[in-house]
């Protein structure tokens, strides 16, 4: 935006009845945050329950709103089985992956070489961070972390780094970016207009 500011595009003016009309619109929302917001610091239930009862209540509004169908509810128990089978299934491959480094001894072996080889801590850390970068463009960070962690946390540990370190690797979730070529291939739109499509939960389209 700073480089090309018409690319925010320019929003008219709303005069604030409407934006009151608006508020009293999303009222259904706001109910659903404060009960949530309010479960939660009034001690009624954990912040994972809250998301289950904030789950219910959005759903309760969209059927009442008649903006949800039986159907569609059941295409999104499908979707979310899926997810949650894809990743159990990266779990139990994580399981068996540690079983082979455990028995291997690979991590250790790995961390006793950088140390033998004298290498600048901080230069280790860039390296580690350039190969999080080039597997972010091919991977979730649920999969970087297990795949990854049982081989750098040794390495990590031995160069006195703290696991805080590794808080850059949601820095790579830009992976869409560098692999897709985001900037040069979402259809021509302004700013204005991809964040009021986001917001409505549509996909941005490439070209």
């Amino acid at each position: 935006v700073r480089i090309n500011p018409d690319s925010a595009g320019v929003r008219p003016p709303v005069p604030m009845s409407e934006r009151m009309r608006a508020v009293v619109d999303v009222w259904p929302v706001l109910l659903v945050f404060g009960l949530v917001v309010g479960g939660i610091y009034g001690g009624l239930f954990t912040p994972t329950e809250g998301a289950a009862v904030g789950a219910l209540g959005t759903g309760l509004i969209a059927f009442a709103n008649k903006g949800l169908n039986f159907k569609e509810l059941l295409g999104s128990f499908t979707a979310t089985a899926r997810s949650t089978a894809m990743i159990f299934f990266i779990v139990l491959g994580a399981a068996f992956y540690n079983g082979f480094l455990a028995v291997t001894q690979v991590p250790q072996t790995m961390a006793d070489w950088v140390v033998t080889q004298g290498f600048s801590p901080w230069t280790v850390l860039i390296i580690i961070l350039a190969f999080y970068l080039l597997l972010g463009c091919l991977m979730d960070s649920l999969s970087m972390i297990l795949l990854t962690i049982p081989i750098f946390y040794p390495i990590i540990s031995v160069l006195d780094f703290g696991m805080v370190d590794f808080i850059a690797l949601q820095h790579d979730m830009i992976r869409d970016a560098i692999a897709a070529g985001v900037p040069d291939g979402v259809t021509q739109a302004t700013l204005d207009e991809i964040q009021a499509l986001m917001a409505q939960g549509a996909e941005v389209p490439r070209q």
